[in-house]
């Protein structure tokens, strides 16, 4: 561990300093690994409202499989269950609960301040 770290930060590798930055508690001492990738918590938390796989996977342009399968890496990465899945219906578990609750606003957030252009940043990638 580096000594300049500050804590609740840690490096993903000491040798290269990769900053990997802060980890999110979840539920009973689970944490957000900062190495989580984007849409598996977009997709997690599409399932979570519909609680459907189908539906889901028809909405985010997927196949019910590939979404089954980044909800299970994601469970892996954080090392608890989200869902409670049957062959007719899903169900939150409480850690499922609480991941969405902490995820969905930041998700609003990243989604509105995509949308939302400033004055400071050029419309193109290429100005003239």
């Amino acid at each position: 561990m580096n000594s300049g770290a500050r804590p609740g930060c840690r490096w993903a590798n000491d040798r290269e300093q990769t900053w990997t930055g802060r980890v999110v508690p979840v539920h009973n001492g689970a944490v957000i690994p900062p190495t989580i990738k984007l849409r598996w918590l977009k997709n997690f938390v599409k399932v979570a409202e519909e609680l459907h796989f189908g539906r889901a996977a028809a909405t985010l342009h997927l196949s019910t499989s590939a979404l089954s399968h980044q909800i299970r890496q994601l469970e892996t990465m954080l090392d608890v269950k989200l869902l409670d899945r049957t062959t007719r219906r899903v169900q939150l578990t409480a850690a499922g609960r609480t991941l969405h609750a902490k995820v969905r606003p930041g998700l609003d957030l990243i989604a509105e301040a995509s949308t939302t252009s400033s004055p400071d940043r050029p419309t193109s990638k290429y100005p003239r």
